[in-house]
């Protein structure tokens, strides 16, 4: 599936474990990804490293759906202003924040939103 001038992209999920499919890469003009899961489970994310190709992606929002800590230093969004993750699991987070090993303003350099609830 080749679509360059997509700028929002919704993908409604309702599965325990979902790939991001390769093809977003080629979506250079995509600026919005929303990620809502609908199952009863969270459903477990996986090549986000696709997302990194992105150099327009402002948005992303995340719904229902549980992530690893060491997933974020490889989805370099530089251009990222707000990030949401609403009923999401993070997993793999130390006790204390000193021992995180990512570096947030190298990761997500233009950062100036996040909203977390119920996470």
């Amino acid at each position: 599936m080749h679509c360059p001038n997509v700028e929002v992209l919704v993908l409604n999920l309702s599965s325990s474990t979902y790939a991001l499919p390769n093809f977003i890469a080629t979506m250079k003009k995509l600026k919005v990804v929303m990620i809502i899961n609908h199952g009863f489970e969270l459903t477990k994310l996986t090549n986000l490293s696709c997302l990194s190709l992105l150099p327009n992606l402002r948005r992303t929002r995340f719904e229902k759906v549980s992530i690893t800590l060491h997933d974020i230093p490889k989805i370099h969004l530089k251009c990222l202003k707000k990030l949401s993750l609403w009923l999401c699991h993070v997993n793999d987070v130390p006790n204390e924040l000193e021992d995180l090993d990512v570096d947030v303003s190298e990761t997500l350099q233009s950062l100036q939103e996040i909203e977390i609830d119920y996470c």
